[in-house]
Formats: C-alpha cells, sequence, structure tokens
C-alpha cells in the first residue's frame, strides 16, 4: 500500500513539475478577428513557444505585444528580418526587390515602402492586408515585444 501511495506521489510531482515547466516555456493564444485568415481563424485556439532570436525565420507567426495598443498580443507572420526592405508594389509584397511566397493576400492593400527593417526588429504582416494593422501603421516589431513563435493550431 506504501508502495503505492509512493508510486502515485512521485507521478504527480512529475506531472506537476512537466506542467510548470511547459507553461513557462509555451503560451496560448486565442485568435481575434481575420487578419491571419485562412492560416488562423477567429475563434481558434493557438500554441506558441519561448524563442531564441536565431530561431526566427521568414513566414514565422509570431505572438508581441505593441505599446500603442491594449488590446493584448497580435499574431502576425514575419516578412522581412533586420536589414531587409519591404514594400508593397502593385499588390505584391517585395522583399528585397524579390516576390515573396506567403500565404499572404495583398488584394486591396495599397502600395507602401520600401523601408529598410532596422537592428533588431522584424517587419510583420497580417495575411489579410487589407484588414490588418500591422509593421505598415504599427511600425516594425522590437524583438523586446515578442512573446513566443507559433508552433501548433
Amino acid at each position: 500500500m506504501k508502495k503505492n501511495i509512493g508510486i502515485i506521489l512521485a507521478t504527480l510531482t512529475l506531472l506537476v513539475i512537466g506542467c510548470l515547466v511547459f507553461f513557462q516555456h509555451f503560451f496560448f493564444y486565442e485568435v481575434y478577428g481575420t487578419s491571419m485568415s485562412p492560416t488562423l481563424r477567429s475563434g481558434e485556439s493557438v500554441l506558441s513557444r519561448e524563442f531564441a532570436l536565431k530561431d526566427i525565420e521568414r513566414g514565422d507567426i509570431i505572438g508581441f505585444e505593441h505599446p500603442l495598443l491594449a488590446d493584448g498580443d497580435y499574431l502576425k507572420r514575419v516578412v522581412a528580418l533586420p536589414g531587409d526592405t519591404v514594400e508593397v508594389k502593385a499588390q505584391q509584397v517585395l522583399v528585397n526587390g524579390k516576390k515573396t511566397t506567403y500565404p499572404i493576400n495583398p488584394k486591396g492593400a495599397p502600395d507602401f515602402g520600401p523601408v529598410k527593417v532596422e537592428k533588431d526588429h522584424l517587419f510583420v504582416l497580417g495575411d489579410q492586408m487589407a484588414d490588418s494593422d500591422d509593421s505598415r501603421t504599427l511600425g516594425t516589431v522590437s524583438y523586446k515585444q515578442i512573446r513566443g513563435v507559433l508552433v501548433f493550431r
């Protein structure tokens, strides 16, 4: 009997420790709005992980906070890294002069840029550009503002 209680306590302890570690390194978001559809749908829950800056790539979806907005964290797609030049021209997203292949819909988006992304910042866009507050209106996202990189939806 004591052996079974010991096994149960050890299992519960490991489970609690595992949960604590998990919730220190992973974040859940609920998607609001249509700016990231069809990739992310309003009402959907997604999981992001803590990140290392070297791990962020073009095309990743990040969760970040913005000092001008009190609506909580935002989820947007990274389209340009520090040193890249971004522009929207004739309803095409260009990074360093080349058309991107991300699932972004620039239909209805006005021309923008070119803008060079400064050091320690990222340029992000919503997948539905005509319905998105993103780097075109809010400016680039500082590494300090990033809370996580999307890993599961």
